[in-house]
């Protein structure tokens, strides 16, 4: 611990973090339940909040993790007026969906839609130790996979909720050229902890010397 926390208080000093040209997020505050009657307003939030970055010429716009939980073929088809609308502007949009794979197990993924392939690129590879990792159900264990995906022309390192913390999650994070996270800190609002997986992210940003694209629910 003395010697993570020197290697963290070390990196905190160095220049500002890396910004990625044309690389956006965006942060929200959705509460952490969706009724199905909310959903359509939620897509329409997610659309508002996202056009007004196309607008200023984006390339790729990333939302947090799990804002659409419950993921169906009805959200893909909610989602389309965002989709074509991204692809005319020859962007590219990440946001975080949750599918139901049974009862009780469910994984954590980040939809693409706009330029490019639409549909799913990455899964959460570590799950949250207490309450996603479980003996059956829960969130699938898939830690030895990389977590390197095609972005928008880019090797874009995708770290989902608790892979931010765990060092042994950038492993592959070198063949990269940007650093992508995305979360859900409602637990964790207000709370010291909250801060804990931004400053490990970016201090790894910093000492591989890549941008990091960052979004987050809180």
């Amino acid at each position: 611990l003395v010697i993570a926390g020197a290697f963290l208080s070390h990196e905190l000093q160095r220049p500002a973090l890396l910004l990625k040209e044309g690389w956006y997020s965006v942060d929200t505050r959705f509460p952490s339940r969706l009724e199905d009657r909310a959903r359509e307003a939620r897509i329409a939030e997610i659309e508002a909040a996202v056009s007004a970055y196309l607008a200023e010429g984006a390339k790729v716009v990333v939302l947090p993790e799990s804002i659409l939980p419950g993921f169906s073929a009805v959200d893909e088809l909610m989602l389309n007026p965002l989709h074509v609308k991204a692809q005319r502007a020859g962007a590219t949009v990440l946001l975080g969906v949750t599918l139901d794979t049974g009862p009780g197990a469910w994984r954590n993924a980040i939809y693409a839609l706009g330029a490019g392939p639409r549909g799913i690129i990455a899964e959460s590879r570590i799950p949250v130790p207490v309450g996603n990792w479980r003996l059956s159900g829960g969130v699938p264990f898939r830690g030895f996979r990389g977590g390197v995906a095609a972005v928008a022309g880019e090797r874009a390192h995708i770290a989902i909720c608790y892979e931010e913390m765990p060092l042994w999650a950038y492993r592959d994070a070198t063949g990269a050229s940007v650093l992508v996270t995305a979360a859900n800190h409602w637990m964790l609002r207000g709370s010291v902890a909250q801060r804990y997986p931004r400053t490990i992210a970016e201090a790894v940003a910093r000492l591989m010397r890549l941008p990091i694209v960052r979004a987050v629910n809180s």
